[in-house]
């Protein structure tokens, strides 16, 4: 049974969380990205998450099948499934709490932040 325990489970093991910002005049427009990606023929799982969400499955430019999410429906994913994850909670925290929009100095200071904590994603992975 697929819910948001088990999407978080599939996250913090297979999936990304990340910013897209998009430039609006001076300012940029934060926005949280959630995906996740597997081998073709091991899809399976991904197509059952993809299916529970109602996304839907491609195929990315490196051969992996991929499900992603960004925008409005990103950050509801985002906020259903932060309190399950386990390794990768303080990372959507930071971006679930980031402003709507920054300057190019704040995009580059979360930048930095949002890269540190995936290095500590890594590190504690190993």
């Amino acid at each position: 049974m697929i819910d948001f325990k088990y999407a978080a489970g599939f996250i913090d093991a297979d999936g990304s969380i990340q910013i897209h910002a998009k430039k609006f005049g001076n300012k940029f427009a934060i926005y949280p990205v959630v995906s996740a990606t597997q081998l073709p023929h091991r899809s399976n799982l991904l197509h059952d998450v993809a299916e529970f969400f109602e996304l839907s499955v491609h195929l990315n430019g490196r051969g992996l099948e991929e499900v992603r999410v960004s925008g409005t429906k990103g950050r509801r994913l985002l906020e259903h499934i932060c309190k399950h994850l386990v390794i990768k909670q303080e990372l959507a925290r930071y971006i679930l709490n980031l402003p709507k929009f920054v300057d190019e100095t704040g995009l580059k200071s979360i930048k930095k932040v949002i890269q540190n904590l995936r290095r500590n994603i890594q590190h504690s992975n190993h």
